[in-house]
């Protein structure tokens, strides 16, 4: 593991200067933080908004600003935390109006808008509807991809690449670790809880009549009723939204691996656990991740999920459809066009 921190009088190699290092993301969180003790003696200047860099083996990990410092008479060790650039989607808010745009679309448009570099955007493909006042960048990417995964059935979430912001599907193809007892597993533990537990679905319409009533009867049988309100709107199936409800009719299962140190192992990535002793075998999606380098030993701790879930968000307001735009594209050809302007444009600005 390589820090490089880098202020007004140039880039330093901090590695020698720290002894522990925790590198961490949630699917429930914008930006991945790297918080670090930095000696004293002998470091650069590390105020706030000096920037930090991190690889492994010659790989780019984490590139952030650093925004919070805690220094105490009682230590020589200054206590640093940085964010990646997820936090300015997080600190940045903006007004938008989108009319039958993809959610792809009105990402590469609030990021244009505040200079922020584009990377891969998952192409959802969904047209959605709605209006958008004083909300964060985040809570206006992540509600119009809430939207498309109700017609898709995909999971998305935001990563970021250096300064470049992407949109993932969750669980994509890519490198998943194996995760075996006797091998890089030091301990794993499974939490069952069926407190957010829902078995049954009424289906109202807009005048709030009941319309239908969707339930799981074993679940019912074993827990008790556990019933959810689905209100059916304009355009919208409330149907399949019900049915998607349903889907976790079973109890949660928060399952919390600690492991041998790995880079690929981030939250949204998934890893495949053989493990005999608490039967956790098969593919695990990735919640949340720690990374911790000290005294020369790394490790992860992971937390999994059978699921994949995303971090949900129902911002702003709903837009009635229409047959104009708001600066949307119409045709698949004008909307590649309209990305790839949007792209060339943050990274010329960018770069």
């Amino acid at each position: 593991m390589t820090l490089t921190l880098t202020n007004s009088s140039g880039s330093f190699d901090i590695t020698k200067l720290v002894s522990t290092v925790q590198w961490s993301g949630s699917c429930t969180q914008c930006a991945r933080t790297l918080s670090f003790g930095l000696l004293a003696d002998g470091a650069p200047d590390c105020s706030l908004g000096c920037h930090v860099s991190m690889s492994e083996n010659g790989t780019a990990l984490f590139t952030g600003i650093v925004l919070t410092r805690t220094r105490s008479t009682a230590s020589r060790v200054i206590d640093l935390t940085a964010f990646d650039y997820g936090i300015y989607l997080k600190q940045n808010q903006t007004s938008m109006k989108c009319t039958q745009m993809a959610p792809e679309a009105a990402a590469a448009a609030v990021c244009g808008e505040f200079g922020i570099p584009v990377g891969s955007l998952a192409a959802a493909g969904v047209p959605v509807s709605r209006k958008f006042f004083g909300k964060s960048l985040y809570e206006i990417i992540m509600t119009m991809y809430t939207e498309a995964a109700k017609q898709t059935g995909k999971k998305y979430f935001v990563h970021f690449s250096g300064t470049s912001l992407n949109v993932l599907e969750k669980g994509a193809a890519g490198r998943i670790l194996v995760v075996k007892g006797g091998s890089n597993l030091i301990d794993a533990s499974t939490t069952e809880d069926a407190q957010k537990l829902v078995n049954r679905a009424a289906v109202y319409d807009q005048n709030e009549n009941l319309l239908s009533v969707m339930e799981d009867a074993a679940s019912e049988t074993l827990y008790g009723v556990m019933q959810k309100v689905v209100k059916q709107k304009q355009g919208e199936d409330a149907n399949a939204a019900a049915a998607d409800l349903l889907k976790g009719s079973g109890p949660e299962q928060r399952i919390t691996v600690n492991c041998l140190g790995d880079a690929s192992c981030t939250s949204g990535g998934s890893v495949m656990m053989q493990e005999g002793t608490t039967g956790l075998c098969g593919r695990f999606f990735i919640d949340s991740d720690t990374h911790q380098w000290k005294n020369g030993i790394y490790t992860n701790k992971l937390v999994l999920n059978l699921n994949a879930v995303m971090d949900e968000k129902s911002a702003g307001e709903e837009l009635a459809a229409s047959g104009g735009s708001s600066g949307s594209p119409q045709s698949a050809g004008e909307y590649q066009q309209y990305l790839d302007n949007l792209h060339n444009k943050v990274s010329g600005e960018g770069g």
